[in-house]
């Protein structure tokens, strides 16, 4: 017989968009109940099906114009929208949702980007948004590890940092998008999921999430079964997928991998069927965007993947590329040659050292990234603290600094600079007494190096009688100084890579900015 290809005209209903999220006046709660179709008041649209197709359905703008060229995916096959605003595809046994990446012009639609998969409904249609003013010129707003894990920790993210957040975008004239980096809550606690996606989606900007190792539960209370992550799709869906913004195109990956309830690979492994998706959905973007990669754990530094590498060189032939990672709880930026030369930001904590205090493990304040963009370029970068009263950028401690086991091993003629937000192209200066300003050394070039910052060690491990292990931090952006005059006056400059000057001239020797509600420490000693 031969082969004929067979054609099924079909007139389809044009739906009124259904949100995924209802609100508290009515109808369910539960982001996972499968899209139903609704009487139309609309003239018919005809979509001619291609045979074998079963996943298919309509883009249109808040005009009701058909959006032609929107990438469609349902994570595995990629597909473009026609000139009718048609996709088309056959849906793939793995896919649980139908997802579009909005093309340029358009608004990022954290909520509305995508709809969960039912066995009864093959169309699922979706409606744009155009963007207003000029969307290239933006801000992201990144955060990392929020990780709730108890009612204190909610009351503080919703009164630290929700509020913080807030206070950056209404202080800006440039539109925002939001970005999570993963762990949004702590893998035992489920129950805070929906109101940690209800504050960060309702702060009047687009928020987006890439899960994190804690995002994923355990099934069944095992501990040898792999852990599920479908508490977390009920209200972020999709793990990987992608937006745009301008002219960035934002890709987030799922390079969390869990072997059985306790062990995950944590070098980042990035499974083939993604590997695939990121493929296709590169062959649909301009190598003159920037393309920013973002996950959950680090990958440059540690020992190297096969899908690692194989992931990074899809990017390339762009020339302005970017790595975007958090899961540390300290700050790391580097750039790696290996499999091609890029640079990873790994981002602090909003949450700092699991909400045991106001620091992340390398001292670093708990808060949150801005990165302002303009065109495929990113012109500016600032770390927000959450707590207004912590210094910026910078923090001085005197070479002698110890509480209890942590020293810097240093004399009190040094001085020891902790700038968290440091990269390769910061400058690191001090000046004595109002003298010519001296490059700092990096802690790691002094011999004997030193790898950790004496002061949040002090604090975490010493004052709070945290694990070592699980709380001490190998710290890059350390930088010393030994005074000509150890009684001068010091003036410490930190000029980053956009030309802003972070100084400091004030010394800490004490734990106070530390302290949180229902907290006490000692006062800091010195040897």
């Amino acid at each position: 017989m031969k082969n004929k290809t067979l054609f099924k005209t079909l007139f389809i209903l044009l739906l009124l968009p259904i949100s995924l999220f209802t609100s508290c006046g009515g109808g369910s709660d539960d982001p996972t109940e499968p899209t139903k179709p609704t009487t139309p008041d609309k003239p018919s649209t005809e979509i001619t099906i291609k045979d074998g197709n079963d996943l298919y359905g309509v883009i249109t703008d808040q005009d009701g114009k058909a959006v032609s060229g929107v990438v469609v995916t349902d994570g595995y096959t990629v597909v473009t929208t026609d000139q009718q605003g048609v996709y088309q595809m056959k849906r793939n046994t793995a896919a649980k949702f139908v997802y579009y990446t909005n093309p340029e012009g358009y608004e990022p639609d954290n909520k509305g980007f995508y709809q969960t998969l039912s066995s009864a409904t093959k169309r699922y249609d979706f409606k744009l948004s155009k963007a207003t003013g000029d969307d290239t010129h933006f801000y992201l707003m990144l955060i990392t590890d929020p990780q709730v894990r108890s009612d204190k920790s909610m009351v503080r993210f919703r009164q630290e940092s929700v509020p913080a957040m807030k206070s950056f975008i209404s202080s800006v004239s440039l539109p925002v998008v939001g970005w999570s980096l993963g762990d949004e809550v702590h893998e035992q606690c489920p129950q805070y999921e929906k109101q940690m996606h209800e504050l960060m989606t309702g702060m009047g900007v687009p928020f987006f999430s890439a899960i994190g190792n804690h995002d994923y539960f355990k099934v069944n209370n095992s501990d040898t079964e792999p852990r599920s992550m479908s508490d977390y799709e009920k209200y972020w869906g999709p793990t990987w997928y992608s937006f745009n913004k301008g002219d960035v195109h934002f890709i987030a990956i799922n390079n969390v991998k869990y072997s059985s309830g306790t062990k995950y690979n944590d070098n980042g492994y990035i499974d083939e069927a993604q590997l695939n998706w990121m493929r296709k959905d590169l062959a649909h973007v301009s190598k003159s965007k920037l393309v920013i990669v973002g996950y959950h754990i680090p990958m440059t530094y540690k020992s190297a993947n096969t899908t690692r590498d194989q992931m990074i060189n899809l990017l390339a032939t762009y020339p302005n590329r970017l790595l975007m990672a958090g899961h540390t709880h300290y700050m790391r930026h580097s750039v790696t040659n290996n499999p091609i030369k890029i640079e990873e930001r790994i981002h602090a904590a909003v949450c700092g050292a699991f909400w045991w205090s106001t620091i992340n493990r390398d001292g670093a304040p708990n808060g949150f990234s801005t990165y302002e963009i303009k065109g495929n370029k990113i012109v500016n970068n600032h770390w927000v603290n959450t707590n207004e009263n912590m210094p910026d950028n910078i923090r001085l401690t005197q070479g002698d600094f110890s509480d209890g086991d942590y020293s810097y091993g240093l004399s009190s003629d040094y001085v020891v600079a902790n700038v968290w937000n440091w990269d390769p192209q910061w400058k690191v200066t001090i000046s004595e007494d109002g003298g010519t300003p001296v490059e700092m050394e990096q802690s790691l070039k002094h011999s004997p190096k030193i790898t950790n910052d004496a002061w949040s060690d002090g604090y975490l491990i010493g004052e709070r009688g945290r694990k070592a292990s699980d709380f001490q931090a190998y710290n890059q952006h350390l930088f010393l100084y030994k005074l000509k005059n150890p009684n001068a006056s010091v003036v410490v400059t930190a000029t980053d890579r956009y030309g802003n000057k972070y100084t400091q001239s004030t010394f800490t020797t004490d734990f106070s900015e530390c302290k949180v509600d229902g907290t006490t420490f000692s006062p800091a000693k010195k040897r």
